[in-house]
């Protein structure tokens, strides 16, 4: 089933490759979406495709990243899906 998770990365996720290091990884498993920088130093994805592709991504990320990125903290929401995306983007 397609779903689309609001998912927000805490820790030293900005300025060391980890937006690329997690389109990167999106596109070799067919995970769609978009990535963006926010002021107060989170990292925040909006991911869509199937659950169980979003919690493997979610799941081996930390294994994906650019070795300066630590993620402290992930929060994920579920989000009514009102955009069909088909591609992963970093914005």
């Amino acid at each position: 089933m397609i779903v689309t998770e609001k998912v927000i990365f805490s820790g030293r996720v900005q300025g060391v490759g980890f937006r690329y290091s997690c389109k990167m990884f999106a596109d070799e498993i067919g995970l769609f979406g978009t990535i963006h920088n926010e002021w107060d130093s989170r990292v925040i994805a909006t991911l869509q495709g199937d659950s169980e592709l979003i919690n493997y991504f979610i799941r081996n990320l930390p294994k994906k990243i650019s070795p300066w990125a630590r993620i402290s903290k992930v929060e994920r929401t579920k989000i009514p899906q009102t955009l069909v995306y088909h591609d992963f983007r970093i914005i």
